[in-house]
């Protein structure tokens, strides 16, 4: 119907779920085009010639074929209604632009509904070069007024161009504002919450091998525990979800033998937040937008998610852990709220200290203490200078000082 629409009345569309990737020799109005990703997955690119996009993702065409024709991209928190798109009358001018603009705020949804889209593209960004990427900059407002759904200031400059560095994007080739484009790149949007396992899977395999450039490896059995009272947070969330009793927390979980406790805050740099999934063997938090980063954990990695008993709880990271074949598991926190603070109850910190330890039991014997690693590579040191002496009939070489 929708496809029809575009066809057949040339007035605007919503572009929709995964139909797109059905539908690869499309050619409609506004001059778009559609293809297959280069990995033969559902997920389509729809290229665009001449026309406006703002800073959320809305297409508007200039194409003589449908002058005027409107293309609104998915994504969570639409705050004005669908209807004619308006431009400034003057917009920087770009050749090529790859979007991966959506209507989103925050953590979680920047991942979720705009990186996700990166390895779409991935090849495109190598050979295209000189092609601008148009990234949506999440709304803020300075710290300490309150705003529903808007970031503290500084998340551009401290979360948002740092990740898309990792993930290959250059900062100079990074715009966020409304731009007339010659050719436009829209990879397939992603609806608010709508994201698949496919997709979570290849951000989760480039995001990884990233990672691993700077990261060492854990020597030890690592439990993190998310700590929300550090976050940087506008005034109407900022006490959302923390738990009051997290000092209890991990004081219990400290008392499992063979594991180190770290705690996950803000006062971290992005790489460093990182670097802490990569090394997890167990997370444990409520439910918040740090657990995105469950994004960069190994594969087995044991998640233990609060829930609050009222209020709205999406199961987004039950989803987004399960694509990655982590080890999940969630508990509800009795009376509470999704807005509000939350002392756990000593019997769900004692379940909690009992589940953690049963998954990671099996595994410490398995993780090398750093004396261990030292004690094989002496022991690997040892039996090489065996089989060398071996070879000479168990006389050492002289040794060779230059003469």
């Amino acid at each position: 119907t929708h496809y029809n629409t575009l066809q057949h009345t040339a007035t605007h569309c919503i572009c929709i779920r995964h139909s797109w990737g059905r539908h690869p020799s499309f050619s409609g109005a506004g001059g778009m085009n559609l293809k297959v990703t280069e990995d033969g997955s559902k997920a389509a690119i729809a290229v665009f010639r001449n026309v406006s996009i703002n800073s959320r993702g809305d297409v508007l065409s200039k194409s003589s074929d449908c002058m005027g024709c409107q293309f609104y991209v998915k994504g969570c928190f639409r705050e004005d209604a669908l209807g004619n798109l308006r431009f400034p009358s003057s917009l920087a001018q770009y050749d090529e632009v790859i979007s991966l603009a959506s209507r989103h705020h925050g953590f979680f949804h920047f991942f979720a509904e705009a990186l996700i889209r990166i390895p779409m593209v991935k090849t495109m960004l190598i050979s295209k070069p000189s092609a601008k990427v148009l990234v949506t900059r999440s709304l803020t407002v300075a710290k300490g007024q309150g705003a529903n759904w808007k970031m503290p200031a500084g998340f551009w400059e401290v979360f948002q161009l740092p990740v898309l560095t990792l993930l290959g994007v250059a900062s100079d080739r990074v715009v966020h504002t409304s731009l007339h484009a010659r050719m436009l790149y829209l990879p397939e949007p992603v609806s608010c919450f709508g994201q698949t396992p496919l997709g979570y899977q290849n951000l989760h395999t480039l995001l990884r091998a990233r990672i691993s450039v700077t990261t060492r490896p854990p020597t030890t059995c690592t439990i993190v525990v998310i700590d929300r009272s550090s976050r940087n947070a506008t005034k109407q969330w900022r006490s959302s979800r923390v738990i009051t009793n997290h000092h209890a927390l991990v004081s219990a979980l400290s008392s499992i033998t063979g594991c180190q406790v770290v705690e996950h805050h803000e006062g971290l740099t992005l790489i460093q937040q990182l670097a802490v999934f990569y090394n997890a063997n167990v997370v444990v938090g409520p439910h918040g937008a740090a657990l995105a980063l469950l994004l960069a954990c190994r594969k087995d990695t044991f998640v233990l998610e609060f829930h609050t008993a009222h209020g709205m709880t999406p199961l987004c990271f039950m989803h987004l852990a399960l694509s990655l074949q982590l080890n999940y598991q969630g508990r509800i926190v009795p009376k509470a709220d999704h807005g509000k603070s939350m002392a756990l109850p000593d019997d769900l910190i004692q379940d909690a200290v009992e589940v953690v330890r049963a998954h990671v039991q099996p595994q410490i014997s398995n993780v090398p203490t750093q004396a261990q690693e030292h004690e094989g590579v002496s022991s690997s040191q040892q039996e090489s200078e065996a089989r060398a002496n071996h070879s000479h009939g168990g006389k050492k070489e002289p040794k060779n000082d230059g003469g």
